[in-house]
């Protein structure tokens, strides 16, 4: 199964050095503090749905 901060990852991977960003591809993982330079992209989840497996382990969910 993927997580969320996978898909991330593969998205900031795949941007990062393909786009007029260049380097500045972050995602909400790993925002930065502003260091002053355009352009800049943020790789996000507006919405996310967790449904829980059940009560065995620990907590697990499947995310859509």
């Amino acid at each position: 199964m993927t997580a969320t901060a996978d898909l991330f990852a593969i998205a900031v991977a795949a941007l990062t050095g393909t786009t007029s960003a260049g380097a500045n591809v972050f995602s909400t993982l790993d925002w930065p503090t502003w260091n002053g330079s355009y352009p800049c992209l943020y790789i996000h989840a507006p919405e996310e749905d967790k449904d829980s497996t059940g009560r065995a382990g620990g907590p697990q969910f499947t995310v859509t």
